[in-house]
């Protein structure tokens, strides 16, 4: 463990402004990487399950991650997103980090996406990884699953399509990069609605399961335990839409507030997202409730109403 977090540590450190490939710095970043990765790779069941080791993936190797991504020495870039690629491909180490795999989404890969100032490898390497996980369907899967239908989540499933799509119709100053980049997006959308088409007619099986009520004879006895899984399967599954369509209502709720405050606190209420319409609950969504424009909510409050008093 002293170990791994030794190498954490120093893929973390900070190399001087104006370093080249070669210096010493850069190098010796680059070995702790190279070396993580290979840990990594070869890790048994205990580092992945053993408290002490989970606590240093994410309190150290997190951060070398991202810090390291967001470094000037690409190499360096390309090193670390490798270690991500493995860390997320891997199902006993992507449940383990959801909060990092998050955060190394929206403070890396969709900033390299969306702004122009990151240059063009950067954005091609984004759309590598993005393209090299969703070769995997049930990665969409987990992915919509465990941030798209979770209220406290970004949409990662659902931006990184966005983001595969914009990029096949990017135009840069560039022909060349940004034809490469059309192309690879291009494949990256095709793989995944044909990962995601394979992964529906052999994996979803329990999709038209027959409901009528029937007495089964000995022969069929084997079945009995098959079908009561399959009706756990729906009701998962169930539950997870329940969850997906929830959080769209309040995205739109957010939405209706930030254009107009009243309009979306009737569409809160209505949706019972705010409980009832007392002070205590309106002030506690609005403090605890992400996305809402600070600004509108001090017009909202500073009305003279002895209601917003009372919120306030």
């Amino acid at each position: 463990y002293l170990l791994f977090r030794s190498f954490c540590k120093l893929a973390m450190r900070a190399v001087p402004e104006g370093s080249s490939a070669e210096s010493v710095p850069v190098k010796s970043r680059l070995l702790a990487l190279d070396l993580l990765k290979s840990i990594l790779s070869q890790a048994g069941h205990r580092f992945r399950t053993v408290r002490q080791f989970v606590y240093g993936m994410r309190t150290y190797l997190g951060p070398a991650l991202i810090g390291a991504c967001l470094g000037n020495e690409y190499s360096v870039l390309d090193a670390a997103l490798s270690i991500a690629e493995l860390l997320i491909l891997r199902d006993s180490f992507r449940s383990c980090l959801k909060l990092e795999v998050r955060s190394l989404f929206e403070r890396v890969l969709f900033r390299f996406a969306e702004s122009p100032s990151a240059g063009v490898l950067r954005h091609r390497r984004t759309i590598t990884f993005i393209a090299t996980i969703f070769e995997q369907p049930q990665i969409m899967v987990d992915f919509f699953v465990n941030y798209d239908c979770d209220l406290g989540s970004p949409n990662i499933f659902a931006k990184c399509i966005e983001e595969l799509a914009s990029s096949s119709n990017l135009d840069t100053p560039q022909p060349e990069h940004a034809r490469s980049i059309r192309v690879l997006s291009l494949s990256a959308l095709a793989n995944s609605l044909n990962a995601l088409y394979k992964w529906y007619l052999n994996g979803n099986q329990y999709a038209h399961v027959d409901t009528r009520q029937q007495q089964p004879d000995e022969s069929e006895s084997e079945n009995v335990k098959d079908v009561l899984e399959a009706y756990e399967t729906l009701s998962s599954a169930s539950e997870f839409v329940k969850g997906f369509r929830s959080k769209k209502v309040l995205e739109t709720g957010i939405s209706k507030f930030n254009l107009n405050p009243k309009k979306g606190i009737e569409y809160l209420l209505e949706n019972q997202f705010i409980p009832a319409r007392t002070p205590n609950d309106v002030a506690y969504f609005l403090l605890n409730t992400a996305g809402l424009d600070a600004t509108l909510i001090g017009e909202c409050l500073g009305e003279a109403d002895e209601f917003r008093v009372s919120v306030m």
